[in-house]
């Protein structure tokens, strides 16, 4: 008879002490958080549960704290499975994702392989004598259309020209729930999204740091292990990640080709850089400079507060209630703009964790966790 390893038992719900925090874990999140608002500004400026829809719903569609939620529920009830059991479930989600990837992959270059063949841009456009194009119009007096109208007029179709210059006039000039309307909308599409795409990623990312902390990936003594787990993830995530973009370079972004290798090969590589990412930070971010280290070790333990004020800030220049830079700026514009409020941001945290202490949300938070013992 062999014997299974024990199921892990649950500790008492408490705050974890100061003293067994990890603190490249805490640096990561603040370098994290800059990840966040570089991705997110684009949507800014180019177009616990309760938190999350309240931030989704009246701050910024792109909230993913609902999503968390729902999925920490699953992630809570994996906790107590064995050792063994836990490495299955990870192995099993991460072949389901390669393989949904791959059929989804196979099915859009077929489909664009259909669409290439036989038939050329002049083919398909019609003569310009029988259909007038849309652009060239006689101008009528109606009033573009907005909010729910333009979505109706555009089929509910986020890429629609009439969608994009409704919501751009939403973002920039309001009224309030012209906005919402746009907000809530997006935030319906991104939730369908999480529970058939994404959602998956966020649960297995979720189970492997579950696996990592379990099995001492993050003690003292397991230096030499974080160092060959990085190794792996950067000698399979690396190549990965420049063989889904580069077709795009090489090919064009219309080719089937192109796209195909762009949703297999970035798959593998959301996969794999993260286990060189985390251990990595985690060795290295601890042998930073105090300079560096302890505003990002200080971003980290405010990383809720510093990502809802991202949001707010944010939100307050790209709305018509605020500046209204909503589709004005450029990519590298934007870009500085995030890095100048994550700056911001650290700095900040910084003076609060040192006159205050906690963050504003980590207390609220913990008082709803705890109920008053944090």
């Amino acid at each position: 008879m062999h014997s299974q390893a024990p199921v892990p038992q649950p500790h008492a719900l408490a705050p974890i002490d100061a003293r067994a925090r990890v603190q490249g874990i805490d640096i990561a999140r603040g370098i994290a958080l800059l990840g966040i608002i570089l991705v997110n500004a684009r949507f800014f400026f180019g177009l616990m549960i309760a938190i999350g829809l309240v931030h989704g719903l009246l701050v910024w569609y792109g909230d993913i704290l609902s999503v968390y939620a729902v999925i920490g529920v699953v992630v809570v009830a994996c906790i107590r499975l064995s050792d063994r059991w836990l490495r299955r479930v990870v192995i099993g989600l991460a072949c389901i994702m390669l393989t949904l990837t791959m059929l989804i992959a196979t099915l859009q270059f077929a489909f664009s392989g259909r669409l290439g063949t036989g038939t050329s841009a002049v083919e398909i456009t019609p003569p310009a004598a029988t259909v007038e194009p849309a652009d060239t119009a006689p101008p009528t007096t109606d009033a573009p259309p907005r909010g729910f109208d333009a979505m109706l007029r555009a089929q509910f179709k986020p890429t629609s020209q009439v969608w994009i210059d409704a919501e751009i006039a939403a973002q920039q000039q309001g009224p309030w729930l012209d906005a919402f309307v746009f907000r809530a909308t997006g935030y319906a599409f991104k939730a369908v999204a999480a529970a058939f795409s994404y959602g998956w990623h966020v649960l297995l990312m979720m189970l492997i740091g579950v696996w990592m902390q379990r099995s001492g990936l993050f003690g003292a003594d397991a230096s030499s292990r974080r160092w060959r787990l990085a190794r792996w993830g950067l000698a399979i995530g690396l190549p990965c990640a420049i063989g889904g973009v580069l077709p795009y370079w090489l090919l064009g972004r219309e080719s089937g080709i192109a796209v195909f290798a762009h949703s297999v090969l970035l798959t593998g590589s959301a996969l794999m850089l993260p286990l060189a990412y985390a251990p990595l930070i985690v060795e290295l971010g601890p042998r930073l400079p105090a300079f560096v280290r302890e505003p990002l070790a200080a971003t980290g333990r405010m990383a809720l507060t510093v990502y809802l004020c991202e949001s707010l800030v944010c939100t307050a220049l790209a709305s018509w209630w605020g500046l209204g830079l909503f589709a004005t700026l450029s990519d590298a514009q934007f870009t500085l703009v995030a890095a100048a409020v994550w700056t911001a941001l650290v700095c900040a945290a910084c003076a609060w964790r040192r006159f205050v202490g906690d963050g504003p949300m980590e207390r609220l938070w913990r008082a709803g966790t705890y109920g008053g013992r944090g």
